[in-house]
């Protein structure tokens, strides 16, 4: 007897294995009959067309036959030859299998008939060819004694073998109609035999389909008695546990495996009604603990809001209070700077311009870092000239590198997109921190800062940057700690290079903002590689600087000298842009033997790019060279130097056949000097460099320059005093407001051309006083006056505070001499374009 629902399963399932199984296996019985009776009807449809091309083929035996016996044409006796061979042939090649109706008694038949079919032929053709000999014998003398006459005898002979011919035509058609419709006969009786096995097949499976539904049915509604309804009333008495009635319990008669687990279910059910109990006095002691505890952490939270709160107030407090100072101190050191000093004064002057330098470095650290722990720093959208931005970069750090004797390489491959949509102020934050670290690390060799397409990505404005230097190197161990804060590679108390250790960690996590990431390899003493991928949007060239087009060089041929191979590179990517032919030589010596050489290929060079300070011999020894010789002493020549006041003199002497650059080499400053040459060889002569700049114009205090009326709202005595200093030399008038509620009433009675305010102050901050300005302006139908914020906080938000409580513009402390001049001509007149 089945008790369980296993049992009952693995009966049913039996039972349709065992009906399916005789299922199909009638089924294969009849599909293997019914593929019988169709390839019967296909053999015999086979043999009827072969039967028919047979038929077909004799009928144009016989046609052959006929032309050639009626018009005694060798051609048709040839057809007919050729045709009868064939026919042999492909009687000879039936296939017996083919059907029943092809016999080899029948095949036989055939090939006898058309044996004697080709005899009569041989019979009929000879009997025709004599009478035709006869017939023109007859036609050549036909009154000369002695020749016969066609008589009566030969024209029966041919009668007779013409009978004979449609004698064995009408057999041969005879047996292949007869073989013909036995073939037609067995396909119609197999066609019919398939049709009714067809339907018996289906009578079957329609049969087999109800049979194995019912038997489906049967086993549905088993399955339902034995596993769904126990189920659902388990569910049922799980629903009311759930509403509250723990009280409901499962009931069954049966002893199968659903009943045992129902069964289960109340025993569990019961347990927790024992320990419901329990639970509702410990509920009542864990209500008063976790209140307690819930009071104790919401103190705790307040706690550390206020600690952050305070860090943060802290940090921005420091920051202004250090500014404050530090902009007096280092604008007073750049005015000493100005000043008649003697060396000694001079170095101490350096001296304390570099720290507070470093100062404000250190402070630009700490401030980032404060924003990166607090998950507050984020990246601003604008669009910016990647070239412009690293020439920029290097610009910055040239001097540096100059004064210890390296080589600064700046390569940006011809393929990277130059208009870029991204944060430009970030990315410069990295480079600045990268670069920096190459020429503080490296005491010779060269620093290389290089950027390309990331060969990781095809998206345009997916960069690659590298900046790689020939420096101490980075031990292994420490190469995965420098990324940390406050980490560096050499942490001992005597190391020779200082530093916090935040840069790196700033760059790291700035890059990961950018979407990329960041490494490093280097060995000890052999240099460092720092790399890192940045993902930006490549923009529309329209929207930034239009920047100079490749200078055209198509058919120049042109000699590169320089003893490092990344700066040839660099050229010779610059140059070949325009079309030119550009050729390397590393020493000064390979150089003159290129161009002692002569020209092998029918071109002469047309400019010569040079290192003026080379290994072995000075390049300067090379233009000696070249002025002795009658082909070169008026070569154009682009001198690449260090600064050296006498590239510049060679330059002047020159009269526009020699353009002096500094390293590092730029490509637009390059262009531009190649479109000199250019000129120099169509006798366009170089203008006059202008000595003058506005800004230049501005420290000198033209007449032309009106001056504009400054009111200066500042309780700070040291920066009223720098100020003052700044603009000791320009005409502009400069009055002073002690505090914002002063600064109000000033531009109230007098009339100002700029207002420069700073944002904290007594009485009255520099927000509000900027509001009363504003609101005193708009009471009046007054066209607002420019108002710049001067500031000790550097925060990003506080820029924007200033902009939204009405200032045009945001200056941080501290302020820079050529800063603020800059600051200062941009209202008198529009920018230089």
């Amino acid at each position: 007897m089945l008790r369980t629902v296993k049992q009952y399963f693995y009966a049913m399932t039996g039972l349709c294995l065992v009906l399916f199984g005789a299922g199909y296996t009638g089924v294969m019985l009849f599909l293997e009959r019914l593929s019988d009776n169709a390839q019967r009807a296909e053999m015999a449809m086979l043999a009827d067309r072969e039967i028919r091309s047979l038929e077909r083929r004799f009928w144009e035996i016989r046609f052959w036959e006929q032309a050639a016996l009626s018009q005694h044409r060798p051609d048709a006796e040839r057809q007919f030859a050729v045709l009868l061979s064939a026919s042999k042939t492909a009687i000879r090649l039936l296939d017996l299998n083919i059907s029943d109706v092809l016999t080899q008694a029948k095949i036989d038949e055939i090939s006898a008939l058309l044996a004697d079919y080709e005899k009569l032929f041989s019979q009929l053709i000879q009997l025709k060819t004599s009478q035709h000999a006869r017939a023109t014998g007859d036609a050549a003398g036909e009154n000369a004694p002695g020749l016969g006459s066609k008589g009566p005898e030969p024209q029966r002979r041919i009668e007779a073998l013409d009978q004979k011919f449609d004698e064995l035509t009408d057999r041969m058609i005879s047996v292949l109609s007869a073989i013909s419709t036995q073939a037609i006969d067995i396909y119609r009786q197999e066609s019919r035999a398939s049709r009714t096995l067809q339907r018996h097949i289906e009578r079957s499976l329609l049969g087999f389909t109800l049979v194995m539904m019912l038997l489906f049915g049967v086993l549905l509604h088993l399955m339902a008695r034995k596993i769904i309804w126990p189920i659902r009333e388990i569910s049922e008495v799980a629903r009311q546990v759930r509403s509250g009635q723990f009280g409901s319990r499962f009931i069954s008669g049966n002893t199968d495996e659903i009943a045992r687990l129902g069964f289960v279910i109340n025993d569990m059910l019961d347990t927790i009604e024992q320990n419901n109990a329990r639970l509702t006095t410990y509920r009542n002691d864990l209500e008063k603990l976790v209140e307690a505890r819930t009071g104790e952490l919401q103190t705790a939270k307040e706690v550390a809001d206020a600690a952050n709160r305070a860090k943060s107030e802290f940090l921005a407090n420091m920051s202004h209070e250090i500014r404050t100072p530090m902009n007096a101190i280092i604008g007073m050191a750049d005015l000493l700077a100005e000043t008649k000093l003697s060396q000694e004064q001079r170095n101490y002057v350096e001296v304390f311009k570099n720290a507070g330098e470093n100062l404000l470095v250190l402070i630009e650290d700490i401030l980032d870092l404060s924003k990166i722990e607090a998950d507050k720093l984020v990246l601003n959208h604008e669009f910016f000239d990647l070239e412009n931005l690293l020439n920029k970069q290097i610009d910055l750090v040239a001097m540096r590198a100059m004064k210890k004797g390296l080589e600064l390489i700046l390569r940006i491959a011809p393929d990277v997109p130059i208009a870029l949509e991204g944060d430009p102020h970030r990315l410069q934050q990295i480079l600045t921190n990268l670069i920096g670290n190459a020429v503080k690390f490296t005491d010779k060799g060269e620093v290389v800062v290089a950027v390309e397409n990331d060969p990781a990505s095809s998206a345009p404005g997916h960069l690659l940057f590298s900046v790689t230097d020939t420096g101490i190197g980075i031990s292994a161990e420490k190469q995965d700690l420098i990324f940390k804060a406050f980490t560096q590679a050499d942490g001992s108390v005597n190391r020779k290079y200082g530093g916090t250790g935040l840069g790196l960690t700033i760059s790291r996590r700035l890059v990961e903002l950018m979407g990329g990431q960041i490494g490093l390899v280097s060995e000890t003493g052999q240099g460092s590689q720092f790399f890192f991928t940045a993902k930006f949007v490549a923009a529309s060239p329209e929207l930034t600087a239009t920047a100079l087009a490749p200078p055209v060089l198509t058919d120049w041929k042109v000699l590169v000298v320089d003893d490092i191979a990344i700066n040839r590179r660099i050229v010779n990517e610059c140059l070949s842009a325009g079309g030119a032919r550009v050729e390397e030589a590393d020493t000064v010596d390979s150089a003159l033997a290129l161009l002692r050489e002569g020209h092998p290929d029918g071109r002469a060079y047309r400019m010569l790019v040079l290192d003026s300070q080379m290994p072995n011999r000075f390049g300067l020894n090379l233009l000696d060279s070249l002025n002795k010789q009658p082909d070169y002493s008026t070569l154009p020549i682009i001198l690449l130097g260090r600064g050296e006041r006498y590239c510049f003199e060679m330059a002047e002497t020159a009269q526009g056949r020699i353009v002096c650059l500094t390293k590092p080499i730029k490509r637009q400053v390059l262009w531009e000097a190649a479109n000199q040459l250019i000129g120099y060889t169509h006798g366009v002569r170089r203008a006059e460099p202008r000595t003058r700049t506005r800004i230049s114009g501005l420290l000198a205090g033209d007449a032309e320059d009106s001056g504009l009326s400054i009111l200066m709202a500042d309780d700070s005595k040291d920066n009223v005093m720098l100020i003052r200093a700044y603009l000791k030399r320009t005409p502009h008038r400069l009055d002073i407001a002690e505090n914002g509620a002063e600064a109000v009433e000033m531009f109230k009675q007098g009339q100002y051309d700029l207002v420069l305010m700073d944002v904290q102050m007594p009485v009255m901050d520099g927000y509000s006083a900027t509001g009363h300005i504003r609101q005193w302006e708009r009471e009046q139908a007054l066209a607002p006056a420019p108002i710049i914020a001067l500031t000790a906080n550097a925060l990003k938000e506080d820029e924007q505070r200033s902009l939204d409580a009405g200032c045009n513009g945001h200056l941080t402390k501290p302020i820079r001499k050529g800063m603020f001049l800059a600051a200062l001509q941009h209202y008198i007149r529009p920018p230089l374009a």
